[in-house]
């Protein structure tokens, strides 16, 4: 094989390349390591607290099933750990009032991988997402995105934890 000339546009190409590289590989390897959003945002506990006194239920869990009509959604969770509410039973089933058809923009989006922490209330004897798709905080990689607008916004998971573990009404009940 002959060695081709390296012509100056290709150095400068070639050592663009690797530069940008370098500048994404720092750039995941920093965000791995960046602090949870929760240890920027004072405020956080606050806000968790505001949608736990909206709840009758607070419970982490991942979907089992999901049953779309045209207009809503039955997604049955198994509940991993239970926060707030009286709850004795593994499995619970929450509607959504959107299904095939997005009647409604505020309503919580569901996939059959999803794992959450759900603020819930119950309304005629069916529970659903307090506040809309905000009732939903899903779970990635062991972070909590807490603004379903914005998937930058988490949480480390063990924090968020600690946060609804030391709410006051939440311990009263424990």
């Amino acid at each position: 094989m002959r060695d081709l000339p390296l012509k100056p546009h290709m150095l400068e190409t070639l050592l663009r390349s690797a530069a940008l590289g370098m500048i994404l590989f720092l750039g995941v390897s920093l965000a791995a390591t960046e602090p949870s959003f929760a240890r920027k945002d004072p405020t956080y506990r606050a806000k968790i607290q505001e949608m736990a006194n909206h709840s009758d239920l607070v419970v982490l869990g991942h979907v089992m099933a999901l049953r779309k009509s045209a207009a809503r959604m039955r997604v049955t969770i198994a509940v991993e750990e239970t926060f707030q509410g009286d709850l004795n039973q593994d499995l619970i089933n929450v509607d959504v009032l959107s299904g095939k058809i997005k009647i409604d923009p505020f309503e919580p989006e569901f996939t059959a991988e999803d794992r959450a922490i759900l603020f819930l209330y119950k309304d005629n004897g069916v529970y659903r997402c307090v506040n809309g798709a905000y009732g939903k905080k899903t779970i990635i990689h062991e972070n909590v995105y807490v603004n379903p607008e914005n998937h930058f916004l988490k949480i480390d998971l063990d924090d968020y934890i600690e946060a609804l573990n030391e709410l006051p009404e939440l311990k009263e009940e424990a």
